[in-house]
Parts: C-alpha cells; structure tokens; sequence
C-alpha cells in the first residue's frame, strides 16, 4: 500500500509511521494498517480533532474536551502540552485542556511547533532548545 504525505515521525519502538495528511495527522503500522491516534498514544488525555474547519480536541471516548474554536493546533506532546493558533498567533493547552499560554506567538517562520507549558519551541530545530518570548 502507498502512503503521501510529510513524515513526522517514524517510531520504531512504538511501530508506526505518523504522516501529516492534508490538514490531519494519520497513523500507519509498518504494514501501512491505519491505526488510530489512542491506539498508539494510550498515554494522551486529548486527541486533536477538526469540524467545520476549526480545531478542537476531544478524550478518547470522542468527548469534546476543548470547543473547536482554533485555525490551528499541534497535538498533545509527551509532555501533556499542545499548541493553539488563533487569528495568525500561538500559544498552548495542558492535558486537561486549560489554557496555559494565551495565543501571542507569531511562529510562521517555525519549522516545528511545539510547547512545553508557556515555553515554545526555537526557530533552528537543530539546536532543540525552547524559548519564551
């Protein structure tokens, strides 16, 4: 089977390729199998989501967590964190879906996005340091 999309991440331990899919994140076992997002990540609490062209997050039940208000959102990281972009700027939520760090951050010119807590992610991922503007 054959897959298209820009790779994110190819994690061995866990066995699965994570692809970004148009405007969403799709997970594959090494078979190209589609897997679902809490299969892979039992540990997550919130699990990106889209309808009506606004982002929002739900549990692993599909429960609405956080309203689907955001242009734009990374998922949770393994530190509980997740990005949210609102009219052009960034900012983050914790696993329980508060808002830790109101959107402020014009990040456009970023490779990565990615928070821990009000933290972000540097602009040259080589270095893998965050910064707080």
């Amino acid at each position: 089977m054959r897959q298209s999309g820009i790779l994110v991440d190819l994690n061995e331990d866990g066995g699965y390729i994570e692809l970004r899919q148009d405007d969403s994140y799709k997970y594959y076992n090494f078979r190209f199998e589609e897997q679902k997002e809490a299969d892979v990540h039992e540990n997550r609490t919130l699990f990106l989501s889209k309808q009506d062209g606004k982002y929002g997050f739900v549990d692993k039940d599909g429960n609405v967590v956080v309203d689907y208000q955001y242009d734009d959102a990374t998922e949770q990281n393994s530190f509980g964190f997740a990005g949210i972009k609102k009219d052009g700027v960034w900012g983050s939520i914790d696993r329980t879906g508060a808002v830790v760090q109101e959107p402020t951050y014009n990040l456009d010119d970023y490779l990565q996005i990615d928070f821990i807590g009000r933290w972000h992610y540097g602009k040259d991922i080589n270095m893998n340091y965050y910064r707080l503007d």
